[in-house]
């Protein structure tokens, strides 16, 4: 079993077949420690899975980073209301 399929698996239950429209939609990609997934300001158009490592959603207060979500293994990381209403980010992940 693949991870697209583990990915699936932990979500519900699918037919193969749409099991295969979301394979052909998935992009894999790897990330290095402190890369930036969403930039302030920025349109949150993906919704990532993390399969393995960590990543956390911030914001300042004047010059303080404020952590506002945290996100591992098997999450779904995405600036939820910037991806739902299409808008700017107000944090960066």
């Amino acid at each position: 079993m693949n991870e697209t399929d583990l990915v699936l698996d932990s979500v519900g239950q699918f037919m193969p077949e749409e099991k295969a429209v979301f394979k052909k939609a998935v992009v894999k990609k790897h990330f290095r420690k402190n890369d930036v997934l969403i930039n302030l300001g920025a349109v949150c158009t993906e919704a990532l899975y993390i399969i393995d490592g960590s990543a956390y959603e911030f914001d300042y207060i004047d010059i303080d980073e404020n952590i506002t979500g945290m996100f591992t293994a098997g999450d779904w990381c995405l600036n939820y209301r910037g991806f739902i209403q299409q808008s700017a980010s107000c944090s960066t992940i």
